[in-house]
């Protein structure tokens, strides 16, 4: 059966129709129409022929991509943001599990895979990270208030924990004694976290009584006025950081309160918020305290 060219060329544009794709393919279908003819029979079993080879192709698997592999970096001892950063540049992902341990808060102590593998770009790596050591529940955090600063922080210090220290003026409070503690006595509290203390000044002065200012004084006010903040209904330690941010000191009085709600919440203030004081001038903050009726 000889190869006529004009039925090669039919044979090729009906493999393209097909949808053959492959050019050596396409050249298969085109040779064997050519040698089958233009006659009916011809053309059916060349178009038969090239659908055979476009399913054939729509079969067959393309080439597996390559796989780019990366070395995963050792991040075992790094704080858990700094060791998901160096991961995350490697184009690996993060999965931590936390763990309760004596270590610092937040150190990595092991991970999966090692360090020095090689693993798919993507791969999750999976970190263990310290939650650091609790302290019992049932003794909590020790109980600090009108200790000497110096013990209290010593006691903390001890347990792993992190003291910020703001001073305050407390009324018949001896010289750097612990007067307010945050968080409570007896809470639960992860080694690493802070422990605020109000300390009374170590050389104990004793305030000046400060008269209220109107809130509407002229717009010639003298520059070496603050304005005093609204601090009622915080926390004492949260005040107290408002007004010494405002360049003022601070005084602290309980006064009885008789919602339970208010126990240890700045319940006044004296001056009020809005008005204008020197710079350096005591506000003095009454902090409730909650005593049950007598039944």
């Amino acid at each position: 059966m000889a190869l006529n060219l004009f039925n090669f060329v039919i044979g090729t544009t009906l493999a393209k129709r097909q949808g053959v794709t492959d050019p050596s393919a396409q050249t298969r279908v085109a040779l064997i129409g050519g040698m089958l003819g233009s006659s009916v029979t011809g053309l059916v079993m060349t178009t038969v022929l090239a659908q055979r080879e476009a399913a054939s192709e729509s079969t067959t698997a393309p080439p597996p991509e390559a796989t780019t592999l990366v070395e995963v970096p050792d991040v075992t001892g790094l704080a858990i943001a700094a060791a998901t950063q160096r991961l995350e540049d490697r184009g690996l992902r993060v999965q931590p599990q936390d763990v309760v341990t004596d270590r610092p808060q937040g150190q990595v102590l092991k991970q999966v895979p090692e360090a020095g593998a090689f693993v798919a770009d993507g791969t999750r790596v999976i970190l263990q990270v310290s939650l650091g050591a609790v302290v019992p529940n049932e003794t909590g955090l020790p109980n600090v208030i009108n200790q000497p600063l110096s013990r209290a922080k010593e006691q903390l210090v001890a347990l792993g924990l992190e003291v910020r220290v703001y001073t305050v003026i407390a009324q018949d409070a001896p010289p750097d004694q612990v007067i307010m503690q945050n968080p409570d006595p007896g809470s639960a509290i992860t080694a690493g976290g802070m422990v605020t203390l109000l300390v009374s000044p170590a050389d104990s002065p004793t305030p000046d009584p400060i008269p209220d200012l109107p809130p509407d004084l002229p717009p010639d006010l003298p520059p070496d006025l603050a304005v005093v903040p609204s601090v009622i209904g915080t926390q004492p330690e949260k005040a107290v950081f408002e007004l010494e941010q405002a360049q003022l000191k601070v005084a602290i009085e309980n006064q009885m309160v008789p919602n339970r709600d208010q126990q240890g919440l700045v319940v006044d203030q004296k001056p009020r918020g809005g008005n204008k004081v020197a710079f350096g001038e005591t506000v003095t903050l009454f902090v409730g305290q909650f005593q049950p009726p007598v039944s």
